[in-house]
């Protein structure tokens, strides 16, 4: 795609003038409308949860070492009974992997519990919860909230009819949805993002910017402020993140084929390391390059300033019966192809604008 905007050198302060946006947060696409102050029979339950919260950490923590106790006893009464051979090579394993299960049980189950707990704690001092309220945004595929709170069954099945969930006032973790609560515990991810203009100064898209686009299908849009700022942010995000790739890739599978090449297809040490070593740096190899390219591109998305806007109603038949019908306008930046926009409301995805600075 030409970049017919983008010909002369980069401006910090931008080549063209954009306008400030507004920063949102949705719930599964239904932006926050109000608060609502706990009524006295919802903080008496909430006080009864936090109590058995606690009750059940420590049952856990009680169980976890009661059974820790008996294994151990039951591996010293085995070592004294069978020959030492044997126990190291049969029986320590295995031993030593039930402790290392149960030890990180002991640790981790307890400890969330006692966070709940504290989450409860909280919202009762706090004594209101977050009102959220609208329709559900159906057309976001990148929304991980909206298909959490379905699995309840307590959304509503049409997908016009708006809903309304409430979270805590200081944690995003659902109070009720449409005035039930809840059997599990659940945790979402709200979006923080610039929000789509209401009425943007809206152009056709070149045609030699995508030559199969058909006419009104497709349109541009210049990016706000705010997004640009947001663009900047997962650019950055993804800078830091190049740092982190080879402890979070390279070293792991580094380590876990050493393992299976030593230790279960008895290769030779030396081999096997370096098969292992090979294996990991081309792993390590292909994140570190995937993701520079996404840096990349959304730094071109972020100088050349335009959205492009989808149509999909206007597409010619060629482009498919399910696409042509899905009738929700989309927006994606051109450059890394990255979604921006579902029906007018933000990618869900999109959680990156609470980094900004504050203005």
């Amino acid at each position: 795609m030409s970049q017919p905007d983008n010909d002369q050198a980069s401006n910090p302060m931008h080549q063209h003038p954009l306008e400030r946006g507004a920063v949102i947060q949705l719930c599964a696409g239904m932006p926050q409308v109000a608060t609502r102050e706990l009524s006295g029979e919802e903080h008496d339950d909430l006080l009864l949860l936090e109590a058995a919260f606690l009750r059940r950490s420590l049952v856990h923590a009680a169980v976890t070492l009661a059974l820790l106790g008996i294994v151990s006893a039951a591996a010293f009464a085995l070592f004294q009974w069978m020959d030492a051979s044997a126990w190291y090579g049969l029986v320590a394993p295995v031993v030593s992997i039930i402790l290392l299960l149960a030890g990180l049980t002991a640790l981790f189950l307890p400890l969330d519990l006692l966070v709940r707990r504290s989450v409860l704690h909280r919202a009762r001092r706090a004594g209101y919860v977050r009102v959220f309220e609208g329709t559900v945004n159906t057309e976001d595929f990148t929304d991980k909230t909206r298909r959490w709170l379905e699995k309840t069954g307590l959304l509503h099945d049409d997908a016009d009819a708006p809903n309304t969930i409430e979270l805590y006032a200081k944690h995003n973790v659902v109070h009720r949805i449409n005035g039930e609560e809840p059997e599990e515990w659940l945790s979402v991810i709200l979006t923080k993002a610039a929000a789509v203009p209401e009425d943007p100064l809206v152009l056709d898209v070149p045609g030699d910017w995508f030559p199969d686009a058909a006419d009104g299908a497709m349109q541009r849009r210049r990016l706000t402020a705010t997004e640009h700022a947001e663009i900047l942010v997962y650019a950055e995000a993804g800078r830091k993140r190049l740092n982190l790739i080879p402890l979070m890739w390279g070293v792991p599978v580094f380590v876990a084929l050493v393992f299976l090449m030593n230790k279960l297809l008895q290769l030779d040490t030396a081999l096997g390391s370096w098969a292992s070593a090979a294996i990991a740096a081309a792993i390590t190899g292909y994140n570190v390059v995937h993701t520079r390219r996404k840096v990349r591109a959304l730094l071109e998305d972020a100088e050349f300033g335009w959205i492009i806007i989808l149509r999909p109603g206007m597409l010619p038949e060629s482009a498919g019966k399910g696409l042509r019908d899905s009738g929700a306008t989309t927006e994606f930046l051109p450059a890394s192809e990255t979604l921006w926009s579902f029906a007018g409301r933000p990618a869900a995805w999109r959680y990156g604008a609470a980094l900004l600075p504050r203005s």
